[in-house]
């Protein structure tokens, strides 16, 4: 019970999320409203993402940026360039979920982050979720022995912090 009074606390856009959650289930991304619910929760905390820009770096089907973007983020900007390790067609269910739901300010860009240049945007949170051993995967198996990998992925972080406005907020997530 508690999960259905949290979940339309979030969004002023009721009839939009559910939606949302509905194509979310039926398009086989999540089982259930409820799960949805609770994942996007743990991803986004207690952040208020009302007029926030939101990068998220390999964004897949996008359900989080949809998420965000429901819920009065804007711009968001999810990169998925579809390389190894990511699911193939996602950026396409991303278009189609963004188009069926009638979304302005939200895009799919087919870029890695080091080839991503946003025209002057700043975001105010970035976030990767379960992307961050893919942002070079060569590099990111030897970061516990290799100074090179270590720079490599430095130099990574720092092109991210360049991207995020002063007080930004960079949420990693992942599970293996």
């Amino acid at each position: 019970m508690i999960y259905r009074l949290q979940w339309y606390k979030m969004t002023e856009n009721n009839d939009l999320m559910n939606k949302f959650a509905a194509l979310a289930v039926n398009s086989n991304l999540y089982k259930s409203k409820d799960k949805l619910s609770f994942r996007a929760r743990q991803v986004f905390g207690n952040i208020g993402l009302k007029d926030k820009s939101i990068l998220e770096i390999g964004c897949g089907d996008g359900v989080y940026s949809i998420w965000a973007r429901i819920n009065g983020a804007k711009p968001v900007v999810g990169l998925e360039p579809e390389v190894d390790g990511s699911t193939s067609g996602s950026s396409k269910i991303f278009t189609e979920l963004t188009s069926e739901l009638r979304l302005d300010n939200i895009e799919c860009i087919p870029q890695a982050i080091e080839e991503f240049h946003p025209n002057g945007i700043k975001f105010d949170i970035v976030l990767s979720n379960m992307s961050i051993n893919h942002l070079d995967e060569d590099a990111c198996v030897n970061l516990d022995k290799d100074i090179a990998a270590q720079e490599k992925y430095l130099g990574i972080f720092k092109k991210i912090r360049s991207l995020m406005n002063p007080n930004g907020k960079f949420i990693i997530l992942d599970n293996s």
